[in-house]
């Protein structure tokens, strides 16, 4: 009961602590990899993986096998995007390493009287490490982060960004029977420029995530399991609710092969969903790009030693019609 209430009392002073500071690392938050991605970037849509950086560090527990993925991510309008993660565990305590980056060419720059200056380059790399405590179901994270980003102006302009999560998850809830894993994680990011630290684009916020698997009767012959797991997460800034990211996956278990395990999934979910009479942070407008519904696929070979993933996701539409494509591969051993 004490740990339950101490958890409860952390969770409150995150969400109070969520206010206007914030950071430069905004790209970090268009998805890691295709699964998380389709999944509208909740923390739970990813447990297990090195992807967990980017969301909750606890989520690096729960599991004790090595893995490792890599992420490509085009967008016509908004660059090339590339993430790339690896998880060592080491019995109760799993550690992660995440590294991405963010590159747009050939943004055109016109001075104050609308004269072409030419094209200059956005770069934004972002490195990632972190470390999780298993146990009993439950697992506690911490992770750190850097992000470096620059324009190629004719005055550059560079700044650093510094970012710390806490996070708890728990797969001991359940009501009726139903399993539910409930998580939080609380971010904090500052941003030197010039030797100034400053204000802009993402606040440091509270995050509250909720996942839950359905076990279904499979309707065909040749599909071994099917589970069905929406996940939603809730953001804070300055103790109000602001934003809505949902998903849901369907897993398949179909017999492709005689010898080989394969599991299909299928996958739903919209990122950025703003709720009305939330907090009146004013957002910078290239950071609501990711309010967009995404589609993904998965399919997963359970080879003798390793697991071979490959996903991908696809945007469908948002209000700026910039639709990027994910894709992944993953490994674990």
């Amino acid at each position: 009961m004490s740990k339950h209430f101490f958890l409860i009392i952390l969770f409150l002073v995150s969400i109070a602590g969520a206010d206007e500071i914030s950071g430069s690392g905004a790209f970090l938050g268009i998805g890691p990899s295709a699964q998380s991605a389709a999944l509208g970037n909740t923390m739970h849509s990813v447990i297990g993986s090195p992807a967990a950086l980017f969301f909750n560090p606890a989520n690096l527990g729960f599991t004790d096998v090595g893995n490792a993925y890599f992420n490509a991510s085009t967008d016509q309008f908004l660059g090339s995007y590339n993430s790339f993660g690896i998880l060592f565990p080491l019995g109760q305590v799993n550690i992660g390493m995440g590294f991405s980056s963010l590159k747009i060419d050939e943004i055109e720059e016109y001075d104050s009287d609308a004269v072409y200056q030419g094209s200059f380059v956005s770069s934004d790399v972002g490195l990632l490490i972190g470390i999780a405590y298993f146990h009993r179901k439950m697992s506690w994270g911490l992770s750190a982060k850097y992000v470096n980003s620059s324009l190629s102006l004719a005055s550059p302009e560079e700044s650093h960004t510094f970012g710390l999560d806490i996070g708890f998850t728990s797969q001991r809830f359940g009501i009726m029977s139903i399993p539910i894993t409930l998580g939080f994680a609380a971010s904090r990011y500052f941003t030197q420029r010039d030797a100034d630290f400053i204000e802009e684009y993402i606040p440091s916020n509270a995050v509250l995530g909720l996942k839950s698997d359905f076990s279904l009767t499979a309707p065909v012959q040749g599909l071994e399991n099917i589970i069905f797991s929406p996940v939603v997460d809730l953001i804070l800034q300055k103790t109000m609710p602001v934003r809505l990211h949902w998903g849901f996956a369907i897993n398949l278990e179909p017999r492709l092969f005689d010898r080989t395990e394969t599991e299909l999934k299928i996958m739903l979910g919209q990122r950025g969903l703003f709720i009305e009479n939330g907090s009146n942070i004013t957002s910078h407008e290239m950071n609501d790009i990711t309010k967009r519904f995404s589609l993904g696929l998965g399919l997963a070979l359970f080879l003798p030693k390793y697991k071979l993933q490959l996903d991908l996701c696809q945007d469908l539409a948002n209000r700026y019609d910039f639709n990027r494509t994910f894709l992944t591969l993953g490994l674990s051993w």
